[in-house]
Formats: structure tokens, sequence, C-alpha cells
């Protein structure tokens, strides 16, 4: 069996189930709370300027911001965004796949 063949129903279900899985995340974790660089005050975020520098705070943020993916509901727009691109990239490479065997 090829595996174009195989790649059109894995993406389907792939989508499938991470749709399913992103609704019961989404249903069963409370709203979420601010990430903690969020709610330093500008004093703390000055002295971590200085500490640091503005690389640093900006990397903390982005810590803070892909860390916070990981949790609560956005966790679960994290499982439908992730299960959406493989689901995508499943298809399009079964399609890529039966256009090179065409040409063939």
């Amino acid at each position: 069996m090829a595996i174009r063949t195989l790649l059109r129903p894995a993406g389907i279900i792939l989508f499938a189930a991470g749709f399913v899985a992103a609704v019961l995340i989404h249903r069963a974790q409370p709203a979420e709370n601010e990430n903690e660089i969020n709610s330093l005050s500008k004093r703390d975020v000055y002295q971590i300027e200085k500490l640091g520098g503005k690389e640093f705070v900006i990397g903390l943020q982005m810590t803070a911001w892909f860390s916070g993916l990981w949790h609560g509901r956005k966790l679960a727009y994290t499982v439908i965004f992730l299960s959406a691109a493989g689901s995508i990239g499943c298809l399009f490479l079964a399609d890529f796949l039966d256009a090179a065997s065409r040409r063939s």
C-alpha cells in the first residue's frame, strides 16, 4: 500500500482527534491567569532592565508567552493549531506525492 493513500485518512484523523482533544481541554480548564512578567510593576521591569538589559526583558516576556501556551485554555488553542497544521501537512504531502506519481 502506497504511503500517499495513507496520508489523507491520517490527516483527517489527526484533525478530528486534535479537535476533540481541544474541546475537552477547553471545557476542563478554568480561565487562565496573567503571566508573571505582565503582573510586574513598572519599577520591577525597570530594575530587571537595569540588570539584564532590554533583551533580557524581551526574553522573559517571550519565555512567559511560550510557557503560557502549555497551560489552561491556551493549551486547547495550541492543540487545535498543531493538529490543523499537521493535518494540512499530511494532505499537502499526499497531493504532492500523487502529482509526482502521475508525472512518472
